[in-house]
């Protein structure tokens, strides 16, 4: 009798224990908006990335359209920059052309252009620079 009483109470134990982390997941992903979450994907990138010569080929609205090459593979990337237009020039089309990307060396794909905290934009750098007179803008986290 007794035994049967240790496995339940085992059981309802797990089972507690499950509910609470579903809880605590589904509490956490409800707090991360998709926007938050694309935030903190680019500021990884930028702080844990690989630097990479690469090409932006269209511009399409928001998004740009860039390609580079990793170890002998030719990668074709995106970014949407609705976002991210105080770091852009009002006109996208003079971004085409070479720029600087950062990648993930374990996952090539996931690369950024452009983040809060740092720009692979080549001909912007020294405007950038001009206006914020030497000091990087923070991210609001």
């Amino acid at each position: 009798m007794n035994s049967s009483i240790t496995w339940e109470m085992a059981g309802l134990v797990v089972l507690a224990i499950l509910l609470i982390a579903a809880a605590v997941w589904i509490g956490y992903n409800k707090r991360n908006s998709p926007e938050r979450r694309e935030q903190q994907r680019r500021l990884y990138v930028n702080r844990e990335g690989r630097l990479g010569d690469a090409m932006i080929i269209d511009v399409v609205g928001d998004t740009l359209v860039y390609q580079y090459e990793v170890g002998g593979v030719d990668y074709t990337g995106s970014q949407d920059v609705s976002t991210l237009r105080q770091f852009l020039p009002a006109e996208y089309d003079r971004l085409i052309g070479q720029i600087s990307i950062k990648y993930m060396q374990r996952n090539p794909p996931n690369s950024i252009v452009v983040c809060e905290v740092w720009s692979g934009l080549r001909d912007l750098h020294s405007q950038a620079r001009s206006l914020q007179f030497g000091k990087p803008e923070q991210p609001t986290l």
